[in-house]
């Protein structure tokens, strides 16, 4: 199992080592938890659809809401890696942050 996965997170860790190199991503993030994020917003929908279509009132599995559930997904993982602006974090948030970094540096 675990060399059926060790590929993709390898990707991950050289696109974020590229990305924090060029200035487009953020440093610190962890290529592990990354991984498992996008697994679990994937896994979260597809596996609740038919629950959640009911609550909500939509087909979760037509075309249209998947294209918009692919673009939400991808927004929210890009806005995560991002660097912030400066000062567009609460500072203790940014604190938090910045003592995360230097903890797997």
């Amino acid at each position: 199992m675990k060399q059926l996965h060790s590929p993709f997170v390898e990707l991950i860790a050289t696109v974020l080592r590229r990305g924090a190199a060029s200035g487009e991503l953020r440093r610190g993030v962890d290529p592990v938890q990354l991984y498992i994020s996008i697994a679990s917003l994937s896994y979260f929908y597809q596996s609740n659809s038919a629950t959640l279509g009911v609550i909500f009132g939509r087909d979760l599995l037509a075309p249209a809401a998947r294209a918009a559930r692919l673009a939400h997904m991808t927004d929210l993982v890009l806005s995560a890696l991002r660097p912030a602006a400066p000062g567009a974090l609460d500072r203790e948030v940014a604190k938090l942050i910045e003592f995360n970094q230097k903890v797997k540096t």
